[in-house]
Formats: structure tokens, sequence, C-alpha cells
């Protein structure tokens, strides 16, 4: 007699056993995020501090051609340059320095006196857009996330209309050391390698510093540092909070010294993080300080080229040891 052959029966999941396999999920993309997030932001550090590297090649490439680093700035005013555009040749931006130095005499003859340190000819910058406004990788940290392009107009405040939106300018997120003294940096000592601080002539020389100068060692004075920008002030020149200039700020013009450099010390003190908020406190200028996105620490250029991560803790006293290039005073450990 001929078996009649059984169905086979198909056993799907129960929802007891759905729910358990959606929970172990669930489980290992929460174990599995924060580590992807970690390795996200490690090398994103990474490209910073080779940023950082870059900036250090090229301060001594210039260093080896004018026997100096460059000055913090030359001339102020929109007129003016900071470091990080007298820097553009030895950052492989050739063109963008072409353009800055290009001969405007008839329209400025007054600009065009500046023969110190191959500067001749010098325009003010808010005239060349191509140069004011160009999009520098290496000025930009990674952690930092600006909207591309990252501009920011320095005559935000105008009331009256005539300059405001004119003369927007690339907002990078690094800045020379100036100062470890108290007070605003545009009113503090120039004693850190990166002078703001000009003469009245545009015929005499620039105040910039020799290797020669950094007496207490290039390796343990700091060069250049990530600046403090909090979050709710990225592409503004003023600070939600307050009148005063220093939250970002165009990167290559000389009119502001907040926008391109920055001190360290009692009255600088390095931000904790993006949300650290900028104290108007005329005895804190944190509207000044250094500091970065990265969790915990912030990355800064030595005088020699090495790259540091300091962590945000670290006190004043030594952060105002690491900013002055000559004080005499042994750097503790950090």
């Amino acid at each position: 007699m001929r078996s009649i052959a059984q169905p086979v029966r198909r056993h799907g999941f129960t929802l007891v056993e759905l729910l358990v396999v959606i929970a172990i999920i669930g489980t290992l993309v929460a174990l599995l995020l924060p580590a992807v997030q970690a390795a996200r932001e490690a090398a994103r550090r990474t490209q910073c501090v080779n940023n950082l590297k870059q900036q250090g090649l090229a301060l001594h490439n210039y260093a080896g051609t004018y026997k100096k680093f460059p000055p913090g700035r030359v001339r102020a005013g929109a007129n003016g340059a900071t470091l990080f555009a007298l820097i553009f040749p030895y950052m492989e931006e050739q063109a963008a320095w072409d353009k800055l130095t290009s001969d405007l005499s008839k329209a400025t003859p007054a600009v065009n006196k500046i023969g110190v340190f191959g500067y001749k000819n010098l325009n003010p910058i808010h005239q060349v857009p191509e140069a004011s406004q160009l999009q520098v990788t290496g000025y930009l940290c990674p952690s930092r996330g600006r909207s591309s392009p990252s501009l920011v107009d320095p005559y935000e405040s105008d009331t009256t209309g005539t300059s405001k939106g004119k003369y927007l300018g690339f907002a990078g997120d690094y800045a020379g050391c100036r100062s470890d003294s108290a007070g605003a940096v545009s009113n503090v000592a120039d004693n850190g390698i990166f002078s703001k601080t000009q003469p009245s002539s545009d015929t005499k020389p620039r105040f910039a510093t020799r290797l020669a100068d950094v007496t207490d060692g290039l390796s343990k004075t700091i060069a250049i540092g990530e600046r403090h920008v909090p979050s709710i002030g990225i592409g503004a020149m003023i600070y939600p909070d307050g009148p005063n200039h220093g939250c970002d700020g165009p990167m290559y013009q000389g009119g502001v010294a907040e926008s391109s450099l920055r001190a360290t010390g009692s009255s600088h003190l390095l931000a904790l993080g993006p949300m650290d908020p900028m104290d108007m406190a005329a005895t804190v200028w944190k509207r000044t300080s250094f500091g970065s996105w990265h969790p915990g620490i912030s990355n800064f250029l030595m005088g020699d080229g090495s790259v540091q991560g300091i962590a945000v803790e670290t006190d004043v006293t030594t952060m105002g040891y690491l900013g002055n290039k000559q004080d005499g005073n042994p750097i503790p450990s950090f």
C-alpha cells in the first residue's frame, strides 16, 4: 500500500524570538557606534596634525629664505595681510600670492611701498577676492565641520551698509601665538613668536622673530595653535552676546588681530571645547584664546615644527610659559 507523504511544516520566528534578535542587533549597534565615531575623530585629529605640520614646514621654509619667521601681520586694517597669507608660496599657493602681490599702484599708490621681506606691491587683500577668499584645506580642521565656503564678513556690524557684505574673507581654524600677557590680543605685549604691532611707516622693517630670538627653545614655544571659536560663533565676526571682536574672522586680513592671533596664560584660558562660551569679562579673554573641537585636547605647532596635543586641563602657568619665547622659565611636563 502506497504511503501518503506528509507535508513538511515550516516553522517561522515567534514574536519573542524576533524581539530578541532586534534587541541583540540594537545592543551591537550601540556598542559599535562609539567605536566608529572614535575612529572617525582619530582620523580627523590626524588630519589636523598634518595641517599644522604643513604650516610648520612652510614657516621654516620662509625662515630659510628671510632668516626670520613672518610677522604676525603686515599693516593694520583691511589693507594688511597676516602670517597665513605671507606663507602662501610655501603652502603651494603661489597663484594666490601672485594675486595678492599684483601691481595695483594706480589704484592704491600708498600701499605699494612695502619692500621688506619680499612684500613689495602688497595690495589691500580685500580688493583681491581670489586671494582673500581662497579656501586652503591646510587651514581647516576637519573636526570643526565648517560649511563650504568658509567665509566671514569683517564688516558685519557696519550700520551704514557701505562696507557690509563686500569684503568677505576666508575663516580658517588656526592662529599664531602672540603673547602670554593679560588683556585682549590687540593690547598685549609681543613676547610670542608672532607680533601684532607694526611700525608706523611702511619703509621701516616689520617686527619679526628670528630663530635665535626664541631663547626658551623652539621645541618648547608655541608657534601656531587651533583658535577657539564656539559652535554658536562659527561664521560670525561679532560674538552673539557682546559687541567685541574675537569670535570668527578672516584669516588673511590684518584688520582685526584676533582673527589670526591668539594668546596664552592666566587671562587666556585654553577652551574646554566647542560649547565653552567666550567670556566677555575683561579679566578672562576666552574670545582671544586657543581651543579646539577635539575631545580633551588642542593641537599646537611648536617652533621647531613638531606638533603637540595639549590637554585642555593643562594649567594656565604652563600654557603661559609655552606662549612666551624668552621668559627663561623651565617648562614642566604637560
